[in-house]
């Protein structure tokens, strides 16, 4: 949801004499995010896969899975990229294989 359609939203709820703060507050909270990609920890994406960290590396050095760099350390990966593997619209690194997860 970009920008002006959320301050639309917000000027909509001012403008409703109905609608208490909290409730202003919930709708508002809840459209925050909405269209923006959840974002997942490299061992959450791993275990998502059911595969190990590396595995996880091995697709971004090749070129098959983004890794957002969130701060100097900080690296996640995007959800629905993660969800296009399990989909099998992304094809894995050709050298990897698969092993059995760990736990």
């Amino acid at each position: 949801m970009n920008k002006a359609t959320r301050k639309l939203i917000s000027t909509a709820l001012d403008m409703d004499q109905t609608v208490t703060d909290k409730e202003r507050e919930a709708i508002l909270n809840a459209t925050q995010n909405v269209g923006q990609d959840k974002l997942l920890t490299i061992k959450q994406a791993a275990e998502i896969l059911s595969v190990h960290e590396k595995y996880i590396w091995a697709m971004a050095k090749k070129g098959r899975l983004s890794i957002v760099a969130i701060s100097d350390k900080g690296r996640r990966v995007r959800y629905s990229d993660v969800q296009a593997i399990v989909e099998g619209s992304i094809i894995p690194p050709r050298s990897y294989k698969p092993t059995a997860p760990h736990g």
